[in-house]
């Protein structure tokens, strides 16, 4: 196919239908923001018969001010009728078909021009914007809203720096804004009028035909456009997809599969993703790192804590969270629209990732890391203090740093009473490690006693080692060598959200035994299923509500005295809750639990919580002077008999403490 160099002159082509005000900011952009001598063009404007007066005047007065072209269509014509016309019009130039629901802003031309002639046999170039299908940003193939914390102008800027010359090939245009080249036109056609009616798909059409022909469609990574989306055809344009879209893979049997891999495989990633780094380093310039894994449960609970306190504080933060099969995933805490801060760290044929992460992190200015687990982190991650030269501190969530199996239970789903190293061992080589841990956990390192050395040395260099409880500090104390341990409560509000425990003299059989959240070994399932086929067994009046799963539900659920909730989203426990009516709460979990969320919404729902006596449950419940202890056992004659006295004579009555941090730097974690 014949290759030219950069035109002579191309021209901007903008059909007009309704939509005064957005019409008018476009042409006032285009007019504002394109430099003729350093690109030349005409601006060609074809009024399709507008049924708005006052735009038809307004472009009157325009064009005699501006001197630019202004067709006008005697009756409707339609959008891809319009656009025809106007590439007719253009004859010999290169054509950018720009919607008036835009708007530009410096050097977009010269980027879209520079884009179609910098690589061979590209056909067409289509800038990024927020509403752009597989172009959009910040986040693809979505209608994005103009950003809270840049204007769109500074975005084109910031875009055009960090992306500067960039390329991605694409598997079609779009068409709100779409650089299409003279030679391109001549070998592939105009639109399919006949086919696509008044307009959706024909763009994607045309690229598919210029394909065939050879020519290549690319996203010119340093342009940003903004695009309002659906002014011309308003309440018709979801009609207007359904039935064009239907056409156009008929047409093109494969395109919708096409597009599906390329939003899989998304090599747009890294040019976004350079996007929302610039974005971090324009507005913040410093920021503390929490990097957890990316699981559900406490850990989880208190990161996303910390980062709504520094959103408080107005503490530019990140959190890094990542998972065992390789992803990386981070938030920010005062910006909310970063979409692409995704990397891949498991790939040993490609670290680029790695790399790319590594210097992101730097650009965006560490100066202090929080660690939130050693579970499946990986090395490069361990090392990141070391690297950036920056302190960091540690929280124990459990007892991973001692126990491969994380809550110290042995095989037969108890509490091992933190045993020797070579039980520790045996009950390692019997029973596995925990189902969240990589294989190579402990064989990396040998031994359990091996294990706890390796992660003692890295918490030796935190400059706090943070535990919720005093009880989990004084247990950690007792298998590692530290200095550095600090007691740091998590956050609680210490305030009824409501009372959803039935009053006492309101009370009847059977009483409601209230057993909240995901209930595995680890949380007592075992004993939840041996106190149910004793109360079923003895006809107590007792009936356990479960607010949320086990890992057993089919078993319990024929046992005829449990009820299960199901698993349930985030703002969902509260109305679960109110609607149980339950009278009490017992919390199985037979291990010291180093804080216990559960029993944080247990007080918190006003339902008087039965706990074992240890671990953080017991600490927290002689310090809210709210609640039951028992010594752990698997009796379930026991537990049953003091669920039944409890339920019928304890309610939550106590005023609460709450746990809180004026400022996170300061009351939290001690630094200047």
């Amino acid at each position: 196919m014949p290759e030219k160099s950069t035109p002579d002159i191309i021209t901007i082509i903008i059909p007009v239908y309704k939509g005064r005000k957005e019409t008018l900011t476009c042409i006032a952009s285009v007019l504002e923001h394109t430099n003729q001598a350093q690109t030349p063009y005409e601006l060609l404007i074809i009024n399709d018969a507008s049924p708005e007066e006052q735009l038809t005047e307004d472009l009157y007065a325009l064009q005699k001010k501006h001197a630019f072209t202004l067709l006008e269509n005697e009756n409707n014509l339609g959008f891809i009728q319009t656009v025809n016309k106007g590439m007719n019009y253009a004859k010999m130039h290169d054509v950018v078909l720009l919607n008036s629901d835009t708007e530009v802003y410096s050097n977009w031309l010269t980027h879209l021009q520079n884009a179609a002639y910098n690589t061979p046999n590209v056909g067409t170039v289509t800038p990024f914007s927020n509403n752009a299908e597989i172009v959009s940003y910040p986040k693809i193939s979505h209608d994005n809203p103009i950003l809270p914390d840049i204007k769109p102008e500074t975005l084109n800027q910031i875009i055009g720096e960090v992306n500067k010359g960039k390329t991605v090939e694409i598997p079609t245009a779009v068409g709100f804004c779409m650089y299409i080249k003279n030679d391109c036109l001549k070998e592939t056609g105009l639109f399919d009028a006949n086919t696509f009616g008044k307009g959706y798909g024909e763009e994607n059409d045309f690229c598919l035909r210029a394909t065939t022909k050879g020519w290549r469609h690319v996203l010119a990574a340093d342009t940003f456009v903004f695009h309002k989306g659906g002014e011309s055809f308003g309440k018709e344009k979801k009609i207007l997809i359904a039935q064009n879209y239907a056409l156009l893979t008929k047409r093109w049997p494969k395109y919708h599969n096409d597009i599906q891999d390329f939003v899989a495989e998304d090599p747009i990633l890294p040019y976004r993703r350079s996007i929302d780094i610039a974005r971090i380093h324009y507005k913040h310039k410093r920021h503390l790192l929490l990097v957890a894994p990316d699981i559900e449960g406490g850990t989880r609970k208190h990161v996303e804590d910390l980062l709504e306190m520094c959103k408080r504080d107005k503490l530019p933060a990140l959190l890094l969270l990542y998972n065992k099969e390789g992803t990386i995933k981070i938030q920010h805490s005062l910006l909310d629209d970063l979409h692409s801060l995704c990397y891949k760290s498991n790939n040993d044929n490609d670290n680029n990732d790695i790399d790319s992460l590594i210097s992101d992190l730097k650009k965006i200015g560490v100066w202090h890391i929080h660690y939130h687990h050693l579970m499946n982190l990986p090395q490069f991650l361990i090392q990141l203090a070391e690297s950036f030269n920056i302190s960091y501190d540690f929280t124990a969530h459990d007892y991973f740093t001692i126990c491969p199996r994380i809550n110290l239970i042995n095989g037969l789903d108890n509490y091992c009473g933190e045993p020797d190293s070579r039980t520790c061992d045996a009950c390692i080589s019997s029973s596995g490690l925990h189902s969240f841990l990589a294989k190579d956990t402990v064989s990396q390192h040998g031994t359990v006693k091996q294990f706890k050395r390796y992660n003692e040395r890295f918490l030796q260099c935190a400059q706090h080692v943070f535990v919720p409880s005093n009880d989990a500090a004084m247990r950690l104390q007792e298998h590692l060598h530290l200095d550095n341990i600090t007691v740091r409560p998590h956050v609680f509000s210490g305030k009824l959200k409501q009372n959803y425990a039935r009053p006492i003299d309101q009370r009847h059989t059977p009483y409601r035994i209230a057993i909240i959240g995901a209930i595995g070994p680890h949380k007592g399932s075992a004993i939840l299923e041996a106190c149910a086929q004793y109360a079923a067994k003895h006809n107590l009046p007792l009936e356990f509500l479960v607010i949320g799963f086990t890992d057993r539900d089919d078993t319990l659920k024929n046992i005829g005295n449990v009820r299960i909730s199901g698993k349930y989203e985030e703002g969902e426990l509260w109305p679960i809750l109110q609607a149980a009516q339950c009278d009490i709460a017992f919390l199985p979990s037979p291990w010291p639990e180093t804080w216990c969320y559960t029993l944080s919404t247990a007080f918190e729902a006003g339902l008087f919580p039965v706990c074992f006596s240890l671990g953080a449950q017991k600490e927290r419940i002689r310090q809210q002077r709210c609640g039951l202890t028992l010594a752990l056992t698997d009796n379930p004659k026991k537990i049953t008999n003091t669920l039944l006295e409890a339920a019928k004579t304890q309610q939550v009555t106590s005023s609460l403490i709450p746990q809180k941090y004026d400022k996170i730097k300061t009351a939290y974690y001690s630094l200047d």
